[in-house]
C-alpha cells in the first residue's frame, strides 16, 4: 500500500505545505519505494526546518547510503545517535549498525568497531529485555490458567 500512502501524504501536503509530519512520512515512503533521491530532498527541508529531528537524521543516512554518499551517510547517522536518551532503541542500533558498515566501507576500522560494539551492547541490552519479558510472560501463564478453573 505503499503507493496510496504515498499519494495521500502528497494531498496532505497539498492542503498544508507546511506539516512536518507529513513531509518526514513523505519521505520515509519513498525511501521504501527505492527512491532516496527523493528523500534526500524531502528530509533536506524536514532537518532544515527541525535541525534536532533524530528520526530525520536516521532516516537521511539511510537514503544518502543507498545513494552511495558514504560520508553523508556518515554525518547523518552520527547526528542520528548524538542524543542517545532521545532516540528511539531500534533506530539507535540500526544507526549504530550501519555507522560500522559505512566506516568499513571508508576504511576506518577503528570506528567502524567502536560503531559495532555500541551495536552489539545495545542489542544484547534489548535481548535482555525481550527474554525477560518472555520468562515474565510463562511465569504468569499458569497463575492465569489457575485463575481461570
Amino acid at each position: 500500500q505503499l503507493e496510496k500512502a504515498e499519494s495521500a501524504f502528497q494531498e496532505e501536503l497539498k492542503i498544508d505545505g507546511n506539516s512536518l509530519s507529513s513531509s518526514y512520512k513523505l519521505a520515509v515512503v519513498s525511501l521504501e519505494r527505492a527512491k532516496p533521491e527523493a528523500t534526500v530532498a524531502l528530509m533536506g527541508e524536514v532537518l532544515r526546518r527541525e535541525p534536532k529531528y533524530l528520526d530525520a537524521h536516521y532516516q537521511m543516512g539511510r537514503a544518502q547510503a543507498q545513494l552511495g554518499q558514504v560520508d553523508a551517510a556518515i554525518d547523518s547517522f552520527t547526528a542520528a545517535v548524538a542524543d542517545a536518551g532521545q532516540t528511539d532503541s531500534e533506530s539507535l542500533r540500526q544507526s549504530y549498525y550501519q555507522l560500522a558498515q559505512l566506516y568499513r566501507r571508508a576504511q576506518r576500522p577503528e570506528e567502524s568497531k567502536r560503531a559495532l560494539d555500541s551495536f552489539m551492547r545495545l542489542k544484547q541490552q534489548a535481548d535482555a529485555v525481550q527474554a525477560q519479558k518472555l520468562e515474565d510472560k510463562l511465569k504468569r501463564a499458569p497463575e492465569a490458567q489457575e485463575a481461570a478453573r
